[in-house]
């Protein structure tokens, strides 16, 4: 399951698109995971995939999302993290949902990231949303262009909130 990572999921585009998304599929995940805890049990993600109409089967839903899992160092310790989804493991079993998809319907050649896109129409529908689209950046060799080199609103919105979210640690 590592080489799927490695070989697919580990990709510019991908993280772009994600990225674009977060904060939907972070909504999406939080409409489905338990009230006051910061998981997803799997039950949960099943009921999710068949609310937006993904047309795979249970145990196709259940190997996506255990695929996803990240390494458990202790499992007689943290018995519940078999049975539930972090975050991250959320957003790698959505990746793993469309790679199915693609195999499914014969387009397993097809780009990750493109079966991806679709795949978050449905699933974002669920919280009335729509998905976003990533930021292009033009490459633009233009040396007197200083707005290049400027950081946006967004992104010093995010500098900062990280950095107050590590000196209130």
């Amino acid at each position: 399951w590592e080489q799927f990572r490695e070989d697919k999921l580990y990709t510019v585009e991908i993280d772009d698109l994600m990225l674009a998304n977060l904060s939907l599929l972070n909504r999406l995940f939080t409409k489905y995971k338990e009230p006051r805890r910061g998981y997803l049990p799997l039950n949960n993600f099943v009921r999710m995939v068949k609310d937006a109409k993904i047309m795979l089967n249970e145990r196709d839903v259940l190997q996506c999302s255990g695929l996803s899992k990240m390494t458990i160092v202790d499992v007689l310790q943290n018995e519940h993290s078999l049975e539930n989804l972090e975050f991250v493991e959320f957003l790698e079993a959505i990746s793993r949902l469309a790679q199915q998809l693609a195999q499914q319907h014969e387009q397993a050649d097809t780009d990750l990231h493109m079966v991806i896109d679709d795949v978050l129409k449905p699933l974002l529908a669920l919280i009335n949303a729509e998905k976003q689209e990533p930021r292009v950046y033009e490459d633009d060799d233009d040396d007197d262009d200083d707005q290049d080199d400027e950081l946006d609103e967004r992104d010093l919105a995010l500098i900062r909130s990280e950095k107050s979210n590590r000196e209130f640690e």
